[in-house]
């Protein structure tokens, strides 16, 4: 089955899995991952967990020992769930389209 961590000192592989699944692996520390897929929008989709660090200055050493392969680039980013999505992001953005409403002046005043 193999590794369910990325080794922090080498760069292990971890994956494929998709960008969501790192996310909520790794929620709330930096990920070091090689994209292999992009979604339509052309964001990165899915990739292998190259490294973790709770910082990003702790991905830095992961960087220099990193192969180089075609059409797979690296990227890092802090592991959070997206915001914008989900029965609190719904309920959020009624309450400001409200608010946005009730603030517009009548034209009977």
């Amino acid at each position: 089955m193999g590794n369910t961590e990325p080794n922090r000192q080498s760069a292990t592989l971890i994956g494929p899995l998709s960008f969501a699944e790192m996310i909520e692996r790794y929620e709330g520390q930096w990920v070091l991952a090689r994209v292999t897929d992009f979604d339509d929008e052309s964001w990165p989709s899915h990739g292998y967990v190259v490294a973790v660090a709770t910082t990003r200055k702790e991905l830095s050493p992961a960087w220099k020992s990193l192969p180089m392969v075609p059409g797979e680039p690296y990227c890092e980013f802090p592991a959070y769930p997206d915001d914008d999505s989900g029965p609190e992001y719904e309920a959020a953005v009624k309450q400001f389209m409200i608010g946005l409403i009730n603030a517009i002046p009548s034209r009977g005043e």
